[in-house]
């Protein structure tokens, strides 16, 4: 059965999936990515909220390396003493990462309107993702193009620079 649903955990982006089974739910959000999440830990999640982000990017960084978490109230809990919030450096870091992952060769321009970018960069907000992604374009590590709307700007794509893949390989991060 599939219907139209908001995430338990980002609590703000239409799924693209909703099933059931047992005493599972199954989500598949375009921010958090795919989980399973126990009904008693859904009924839970009603009153939380300070550390859902976190729980959000543990999601897509498992979705990253190919797994679907299952969650219930232990390992909810576990989770949420044990995750604790990046750095700014980490968090840029983390999103350089994201896009060499999706880069299939240099000069190779990424798409980023995805809301999975939020998660992918451990950030709180599309206002702090933005944040990151002006502050790699002013280091030199990415060229990117943007619109405004209000105050913010929308990164549209992106595209690691030389400077950016030497960054990521002075970092011992790149696996080029």
């Amino acid at each position: 059965m599939t219907q139209k649903k908001v995430c338990p955990i980002c609590k703000g982006y239409d799924i693209k999936e909703y099933t059931t089974s047992g005493d599972y739910e199954c989500f598949d959000c375009q921010r958090c990515g795919k989980f399973f999440i126990s009904g008693s830990l859904l009924a839970e999640l009603y009153y939380e909220e300070k550390t859902l982000f976190l729980i959000s990017s543990w999601i897509r960084e498992q979705n990253e390396r190919a797994k679907t978490p299952k969650l219930t109230d232990y390992d909810f809990k576990r989770l949420k003493s044990s995750l604790t919030v990046p750095s700014v450096s980490e968090k840029q870091l983390l999103l350089m990462q994201a896009l060499e992952r999706r880069t299939n060769y240099p000069g190779e321009w990424i798409d980023v309107r995805s809301p999975e970018f939020i998660a992918l960069a451990w950030c709180k907000t599309p206002e702090e993702l933005s944040f990151h992604f002006k502050s790699l374009k002013e280091r030199g590590l990415i060229e990117a193009n943007f619109t405004r709307q209000k105050n913010l700007e929308i990164y549209l794509n992106a595209c690691i620079t030389a400077k950016g893949w030497d960054f990521l390989l002075l970092m011992g991060l790149s696996n080029r």
